[in-house]
């Protein structure tokens, strides 16, 4: 049986309405996957006590449980915002708690993130002296129930490389609770077309991390997770990669595939899992960037079919070096961009109009696709010429050329451009986006960066000025300007921060690169950004930090925690 605990929750503050508590998780289905220890394949019960819940008990799971999916009743109906509370503390260092969440089987899974406590080192909470061990609540969605579901829990399988421990299989995770506020009627309104100003960017590596190559199944489940955490948020755009130089994330005719890279070719674990992913879906016959597309569609959201140059147009550097064999820039040496000393460069050069053409052959391969517009990565990445593309305005022509011809190819997709973040900058590497933007070449236009050579890291858009020259770019033209939020490990407040300068400096749409890595993508701000009302009344309150409930933990498995912190 599943306990429940119902009526107003004293141990628990900031919450308004009378809660249900499910603090007994020992009852989940199936009983094989629940046990007294970290075995495989099973959770581990962890009796405990906690204010306001007198004899709960946590399942846990450790990096290599391999922790098998369960079902936890909920026996509940009426409309309610669903949490889980999670127990991050039994030992430093204190990384993230991942869990994944669905109610049905046909339903995507959801990622539930709750942040490390803080950047100390090991993730000490910095106010650990203070309050002690406790249980902290991520919200996950609201949801209409019937009084018949359970929701599904599952142990994440991908280890992110920031919780990488030699040896895992999984993330570790102890779920205390599963909580349910009601909601009602009129609150929870869904995102409207005024807030959905967010447009995502995923370069579809991110079944990278899993331990082992994915079956059909298991890619389709990868994908769709990575895909529906954007529905009901204020994401209306999804760039979506194809095509990294001459390897295409689809079954090409134009390209390579990943599939054909000689075994001993990857550096790292994780290219190995994605050449052998490949293999598997394409002797299964499965195509996964169609699966995309509908599974995007399905949620609401348009996707644009996304060229990524590579380092350098074409070109692999080390220690990826050997992926060049075979490729279109070892068969072209003639065609690379000439040094100023006249040596060849490690890119092919957009100077050559078959360079062009292969780019323009593979981004119509994707507009068979029915992909809402096309997107091509400038800011992944230059040379993109040389030498001999000549000085002066002659070095410009190349690029301006590539997108007049992609035009004509594909007619009737948007087109965006992710560039550099000032004029200097995309000037120096032959990229005229005054001129596309006055010829009609594009449709969207996503500065990367406004730090120098478009660094990843550094906090972009400190000021309206930095802005300026985009905004007045595009005003009076029919150029959607999106500007990147950087950097991507930004957290809420830092994500708030510049959503707010950005609308104050007269910006309409936000971008995200990388944008499924992102922690308050997952139960935190980011989903959120487009409601800039809200966001202005979080700068008038003096940006108050994002508090998530806790409750203090007193004793696990007989354990008190008197002793502690550390």
């Amino acid at each position: 049986m599943i306990g429940q605990m119902t009526g107003r929750d004293r141990g628990c503050e900031n919450h308004d309405m009378d809660p249900v508590i499910v603090s007994d998780l020992s009852g989940c289905a199936p009983a094989s996957a629940i046990g007294e220890d970290f075995a495989p394949g099973r959770w581990r019960v962890l009796p405990y006590v906690a204010d306001g819940i007198p004899e709960g008990r946590m399942l846990g799971a450790g990096e290599t449980s391999r922790a098998a999916e369960i079902a936890c009743p909920l026996r509940v109906s009426g409309r309610f915002r669903i949490s889980v509370g999670f127990f991050n503390g039994f030992w430093r260092p204190y990384r993230e708690q991942r869990l994944q969440v669905r109610l049905t089987p046909n339903d995507a899974w959801s990622n539930i993130v709750l942040p490390r406590p803080s950047d100390l080192p090991w993730g000490i909470p910095l106010d650990d002296d203070a309050l002690g061990p406790r249980i902290t609540e991520v919200q996950w969605r609201v949801v209409a129930l019937r009084g018949d579901e359970a929701l599904r829990m599952r142990q994440p399988v991908a280890v992110p490389w920031a919780a990488q421990i030699i040896g895992g299989l999984g993330s570790e995770v102890y779920i205390a609770y599963l909580r349910l506020d009601p909601v009602a009627a009129g609150d929870a309104v869904p995102p409207s077309a005024t807030t959905r100003r967010l447009f995502a960017y995923d370069d579809t590596w991110n079944f990278f991390d899993y331990p082992r190559p994915l079956s059909v199944a298991e890619g389709q489940d990868a994908y769709r997770t990575q895909i529906d955490v954007y529905r009901d948020t204020d994401f209306s755009r999804l760039y979506w990669e194809g095509a990294h130089g001459d390897v295409c994330h689809y079954p090409t005719r134009v390209g390579r595939q990943w599939s054909e890279f000689a075994g001993g070719t990857w550096p790292r674990a994780g290219d190995a899992q994605v050449v052998e992913t490949w293999r598997g879906w394409l002797a299964a016959g499965w195509d996964p960037y169609a699966f995309a597309v509908d599974v995007a569609h399905a949620a609401d959201l348009e996707i644009h079919a996304t060229y990524r140059f590579g380092w350098g147009a074409f070109y692999w550097p080390p220690p990826f070096d050997a992926y060049n064999a075979g490729s279109f820039y070892e068969a072209n040496p003639s065609w690379r961009i000439r040094r100023a000393d006249g040596s060849p460069g490690t890119a092919l050069s957009l100077a050559m109009p078959e360079v062009r053409a292969k780019i323009v052959a593979i981004l119509a391969e994707l507009a068979a696709y029915p992909a809402d517009g096309l997107a091509l990565l400038f800011n992944r990445q230059p040379p993109f010429i040389g030498a001999e593309a000549g000085t002066g305005p002659d070095r410009l022509v190349p690029a301006t050329s590539l997108l007049s011809e992609l035009r004509a190819a594909v007619p009737r997709r948007p087109i965006t451009v992710w560039v550099f973040g000032t004029r200097e900058q995309n000037l120096d590497v032959g990229l005229d986006v005054e001129a596309w933007v006055r010829e009609g070449l594009v449709d969207t236009v996503i500065p990367y960066s406004s730090e120098p050579a478009g660094f990843s890291w550094g906090e972009s858009w400190t000021s309206g000025s930095s802005i300026a020259y985009w905004t007045a770019l595009v005003r009076g033209t029919d150029v959607t300007l999106a500007p990147n939020v950087m950097p991507r490990d930004m957290d809420e407040a830092g994500h708030r921060r510049q959503a707010l300068r950005l609308y104050g400096a007269g910006v309409d749409h936000l971008a995200f690169w990388d944008t499924f890595g992102r922690v308050p993508l997952f139960g935190g701000a980011l989903a959120r950004l487009g409601h800039r009302h809200e966001l202005e009344a979080w700068e008038a309150a003096g940006e108050p930090p994002t508090q998530r409930p806790t409750r203090r933990l007193h004793e696990v498995a007989g354990w008190r925690f008197d002793g502690l912190p550390e």
